[in-house]
């Protein structure tokens, strides 16, 4: 079973990155903000009584129900979550080297908001909200679902740019952010390959185009469990299966595009299709960090750079290495 831990935001945004991965993996794990004093129903409903931003991130979520109730996407696995994992990134991040002194990364750092249940439920929900506006959030949250990944034997999503509507806006001059191109010279890429996806589409309409692909889609999935050996790096496979793979995909697309495309979904909303290009990647266990930390050098005028692009050192992990999808929109050309 291909699998992989998501971030919270990208399913918030619907990005390019949540709409692939929706369809390429068979199962997609991700960290759903709640109590942290349990989440049976009495106490869910005081948390969000509390904290409203924890009911607009739920509803927010609502287009994705059928994928929940497919079990396509999960809150945990076997018991564990990834909570432990951003408390535990977090407070890693304010003790690095790279980190430390007073214009280092570590002084955007809320470590009361993964220490308080209260903090925890206002900032972190208002920030999925925002689609990740506060570094000091949203790196310890994708920095924890790296471990949990790795943890995990699963893959990592990633956006790889920014979304359509950020490239229409900007005339398809937008590109990627300062933390996406220092992660892009860290680690090492296996292979790429385009996939057509749906970009607008409720979970309904994701769920029918994984059952009209699924021979295709299972595939591919072999052929990138091959190649990443469940985190075992076994090379199994190779680019050229891989590509052929997603070309198989493709094709099969191309004969149930009129079954998927054009129709609305359950809630009304025209489905439409795009184009990704997505590359398979070989990460060290904290890349996010290292990208963070090279990208607030770079804003402060200091060059780009590619250290630290060795294993990671992350304690308790099993392995140094995180694969990842990175997902990258490619804007079709105008009518």
């Amino acid at each position: 079973m291909l699998a992989a831990a998501v971030n919270p935001y990208h399913l918030t945004t619907r990005e390019s990155a949540f709409m692939a991965a929706a369809l390429l993996f068979d199962r997609l794990h991700t960290l759903v903000p709640g109590p942290l004093s349990g989440l049976d129903e009495a106490t869910v409903r005081g948390a969000i009584k509390s904290h409203p931003p924890l009911l607009r991130v739920l509803e927010s979520w609502r287009w994705s129900a059928d994928l929940w109730q497919a079990g396509v996407m999960c809150s945990g696995l076997e018991g564990d979550d990834a909570f432990d994992d951003v408390q535990r990134s977090c407070e890693a991040i304010g003790q690095r080297v790279d980190c430390s002194g007073p214009g280092g990364f570590g002084r955007f750092l809320h470590a009361k908001v993964f220490a308080m249940e209260g903090e925890y439920l206002q900032g972190v929900c208002t920030d999925v909200l925002k689609g990740g506006a506060d570094p000091g959030i949203s790196v310890p949250m994708l920095a924890g679902l790296d471990r949990f990944a790795i943890r995990h034997g699963l893959l990592a999503v990633r956006a790889g740019g920014p979304s359509e509507n950020q490239q229409r806006l900007s005339a398809g001059r937008s590109g990627p952010s300062l933390a996406q191109r220092a992660e892009g010279l860290i680690g090492s890429t296996l292979c790429t390959f385009a996939l057509p996806v749906l970009t607008v589409a409720g979970g309904d309409a994701i769920l029918h185009a994984r059952e009209l692909l699924d021979a295709s889609l299972s595939g591919l999935r072999r052929a990138i469990e091959a190649m990443t050996g469940a985190q075992g790096g076994s090379g199994g496979s190779s680019q050229a299966d891989i590509r052929e793979a997603a070309a198989a995909v493709a094709r099969g697309f191309a004969v149930v595009r009129a079954e998927l495309v054009g129709q609305d979904d359950n809630a009304g909303r025209r489905i439409i299709e795009g184009q990704v290009k997505i590359s398979l990647r070989r990460l060290p266990a904290d890349a996010a960090v290292l990208a963070s930390v090279a990208a607030l050098r770079t804003a402060r005028g200091g060059a780009p750079s590619g250290a630290g692009s060795g294993p990671g050192g992350v304690a308790g992990v099993a392995s140094p290495w995180l694969y990842a999808v990175v997902v990258t929109p490619m804007l079709a050309s105008a009518p």
